[in-house]
């Protein structure tokens, strides 16, 4: 279809702009810490990738939904 109008556009030697929107559905915020340790609380909504090492000292809680699950 767009092969058609770009087409008929050059036959009849019109001029066609294209608007292009874009949307940004998320917001990324980045906390970099000065000396490289976070302390206190951390919460991720989203994903994680680590590039390196990860050390923890405490815990480390994991839960992976399935898609499609109602219940």
């Amino acid at each position: 279809m767009k092969k058609f109008v770009r087409w008929l556009a050059k036959v009849f030697k019109a001029e066609i702009t294209v608007d292009k929107i874009v949307y940004v559905d998320r917001i990324i915020e980045k906390y970099l810490p000065d000396n490289g340790e976070i302390t206190g609380n951390v919460t991720i909504d989203g994903d994680l990738k680590v590039t390196g090492a990860l050390t923890v000292t405490g815990e480390i809680t994991c839960y992976k939904i399935k898609e499609g699950d109602a219940s």
